[in-house]
C-alpha cells in the first residue's frame, strides 16, 4: 500500500518537476525559431538594415529568451527579438569566432 501510493507520488511530480524545468513558452520557441526570423527578416531591405548585409540566411539556432544565433551567407550574429503587439524590436550583435585570453 504504501510503495503503491510513493509510486503514485513520483509518478505526479515527475512531470511537474519536467515542466519546471523546460519552460513550454521555450519549447514552443525552440520548434518555431527559424520560421520567427526568417518571417521578419525575410525582406532583403530590412536584412540589409538590421544585419549590414543582403546574403541569404543559413541557419538559425534558438538560444532562449527570444535570442537567436543567425548565421548568413558572410558572418555569424547574434539576434534579440522583442515582439511589443505590431511592432518588432531588432537588437543585432555580432558574434566573435576565437577570443584571445592573455595569462598574467
Amino acid at each position: 500500500m504504501v510503495k503503491g501510493k510513493l509510486l503514485i507520488g513520483i509518478c505526479l511530480l515527475l512531470p511537474i518537476s519536467i515542466l519546471l524545468f523546460v519552460s513550454p513558452y521555450n519549447m514552443i520557441d525552440y520548434f518555431n525559431a527559424e520560421q520567427n526570423v526568417k518571417s521578419i527578416l525575410a525582406d532583403p531591405d530590412i536584412r540589409e538594415e538590421a544585419l549590414g548585409e543582403r546574403s541569404e540566411i543559413t541557419n538559425i539556432i534558438y538560444l532562449g529568451s527570444n535570442t537567436y544565433q543567425v548565421k548568413t551567407e558572410e558572418n555569424t550574429y547574434i539576434i534579440e527579438m522583442k515582439r511589443d503587439h505590431s511592432a518588432h524590436t531588432i537588437k543585432v550583435f555580432e558574434s566573435r569566432k576565437h577570443v584571445k585570453q592573455f595569462n598574467n
